[in-house]
């Protein structure tokens, strides 16, 4: 019963801890390549583009629609876009 306990209490904290890290991350480092490739065509979509016929898609049509909600919502601004990708992230990280 303890022993359990502290395996769960030691994964929260691990988790704590790797969201720490992310989200230091996201203010202090930014990815020339990839922010750029998955920013640039939810940018195109908003302004009204066509995917793959005006801008294209490195890495398919979801990426650019999930980054298009979170531009409808918050804006063009490329913290929230980090933001996201951090709760996703995170999200993922607890599912597993």
């Amino acid at each position: 019963m303890l022993q359990s306990r502290i395996k769960i209490l030691l994964l929260v904290l691990l988790q704590l801890v790797v969201i720490s890290v992310m989200a230091l991350r996201i203010l202090s480092y930014i990815d020339p390549i990839h922010d750029g490739t998955f920013f640039s065509p939810a940018i195109g979509l908003n302004a009204g583009l066509k995917l793959y016929t005006d801008i294209g898609s490195a890495y398919g049509p979801v990426l650019p629609l999930l980054e298009l909600v979170t531009i409808k919502i918050f804006g063009s601004y490329l913290i929230f876009q980090r933001i996201f990708w951090l709760l996703i992230s995170v999200l993922n990280g607890i599912l597993l």
